[in-house]
């Protein structure tokens, strides 16, 4: 290895709504602050299988990345329930407000 060089993994990102989730754009705000709005999104196969394929290659350190509306009580725990069925633990994530 070159000097000065560090073995490092690549950092990738994904964000759930519009790529992991679809995401509804004639929603209305205030449905998104509901209960269950982020928790039943409909899964996009493509991109997770991808994300799941590359959190197995050792080369990459694969995260999730969503913004979490603050005016929702509901938003973070929907967006957690549905990780946990959609995404693999070792899958670290990322959230923003």
């Amino acid at each position: 290895m070159p000097r000065g060089r560090r073995n490092t993994m690549t950092r990738l990102f994904f964000d759930i709504d519009g790529v992991l989730a679809e995401f509804r754009e004639c929603a209305e705000y205030d449905e998104m602050l509901q209960a269950g709005y982020f928790r039943f999104l409909k899964p996009q196969e493509e991109p997770l299988k991808a994300l799941r394929q590359l959190a197995e290659d050792p080369r990459f350190e694969v995260h999730t990345l969503s913004a979490v509306i603050k005016e929702s009580p509901y938003a973070l725990a929907d967006k957690e329930a549905w990780l946990d069925e959609y995404v693999p633990s070792s899958v670290k994530r990322q959230f923003c407000w």
